[in-house]
């Protein structure tokens, strides 16, 4: 009974491949009060050049010299970008890029430019500005943005 009701239903099952990318970062700095810092980047690239990619970020809070020690958010980033390619050489990439905190939230468009010099060796320039919003000034005289062109 199994067996044919196994038979009957695979037509019928949609099997698609997706190819994402998990990017896990640990970052130390070496001075006094030793930081430990964490990312996790998950982001996917669709066949017709849209980008969406999501990041975690995480840091110790009390034992600056323990790792995974009490961990609270340092902030997420959210970017979504389009590659369009130009040639085989060239490539033109404009995105944006969401990056909160709990204490701020910046807005940085970008565009890259990217030259594949031979087949393992690229070269990228990107112009990004940014517009920080810092939410601890709302309400008060201080102004509660920044730009930077």
């Amino acid at each position: 009974m199994f067996r044919s009701l196994l038979l009957v239903t695979i037509p019928f099952i949609s099997i698609a491949a997706h190819a994402v990318t998990f990017d896990y970062r640990h970052e130390t700095n070496d001075k006094a009060g030793n930081n430990h810092k964490d990312r996790l980047l998950m982001s996917h690239r669709f066949a017709n050049g849209f980008g969406l990619s999501l990041e975690g970020k995480w840091k110790g809070s009390q034992d600056k010299n323990k790792a995974y020690d009490e961990t609270v958010s340092n902030g997420t980033e959210v970017v979504a970008s389009y590659v369009h390619k130009i040639n085989k050489t060239f490539q033109i990439e404009p995105g944006f890029s969401l990056d909160t905190s709990s204490s701020s939230n910046s807005y940085r468009p970008y565009l890259r430019g990217k030259a594949n010099l031979t087949d393992d060796l690229s070269a990228s320039l990107r112009y990004r500005p940014y517009y920080k919003r810092n939410s601890g000034n709302i309400g008060t005289s201080k102004d509660t943005s920044e730009k930077r062109l």
